[in-house]
């Protein structure tokens, strides 16, 4: 199966735009005189063709196909265009250095233990423990990723409440000693790390205890 698909003036609005609705789509605008275009091709069809690429390449023969070039300003090529949710998001013009493409498509398509971390958030605050802890497991190193498992490590032992369903009532029970006790204070915190900022629970009792303190 090839790493790419020919794309004309005809095609493109299916093949492109409306594909890039659904993962993005790099376009090649190229052609054959072009000898950087000769050098950049094939290093885009390699990316494009590894298993967990994340996006899809699109090759455009400026010559034959006029109406996109146009429609795109294409004035030198190589030239090369990302399009997501139907929309140019990013480009560059030329034979950049490998490397530099590599980086560039990662601006593009973030790696996939990107969303971990708000996973394993939404697995924490449901008290699914030991799935929040694998998915934090290629984040290791990650300041806070490891903010949230020495929170996930506290609030497990110390306060069963959240993985019960009641963050409430165990935060209510907190409350009644952290104004004068620093390590109680020091759990309600690991508490709001592992309910996440927009939690009702949370919002609530961060203003009681502020309240209280200051």
């Amino acid at each position: 199966m090839s790493a790419y698909v020919d794309v004309t003036d005809q095609t493109f609005g299916t093949e492109v735009v409306e594909a890039s609705k659904q993962q993005p789509v790099v376009v090649d605008f190229w052609a054959a005189w072009c000898q950087p275009c000769r050098v950049i091709g094939p290093v885009l069809e390699r990316l494009a063709g590894a298993p967990d690429a994340g996006w899809k390449l699109a090759k455009l023969d400026v010559d034959a196909n006029p109406e996109a070039s146009n429609a795109f300003r294409i004035q030198s090529i190589p030239a090369v265009k990302a399009f997501v949710d139907g929309q140019v998001v990013d480009e560059f013009v030329g034979a950049i250095p490998e490397e530099d493409i590599v980086r560039w498509l990662e601006g593009l398509v973030p790696p996939p233990e990107a969303g971990n971390l708000e996973q394993a958030r939404i697995a924490a605050a449901k008290g699914r423990y030991a799935e929040a802890r694998e998915l934090l497991v290629p984040l290791d190193g990650d300041f806070a990723a490891d903010r949230l498992r020495a929170a996930i490590d506290r609030v497990e032992a110390e306060l069963p409440e959240i993985a019960e369903g009641v963050p409430e009532a165990g935060l209510e029970r907190l409350m009644l000693t952290a104004p004068q006790d620093e390590s109680v204070r020091d759990l309600m915190l690991a508490a709001f790390e592992v309910l996440g900022d927009d939690d009702p629970a949370t919002r609530e009792y961060r203003r009681r205890l502020s309240n209280a303190l200051f």
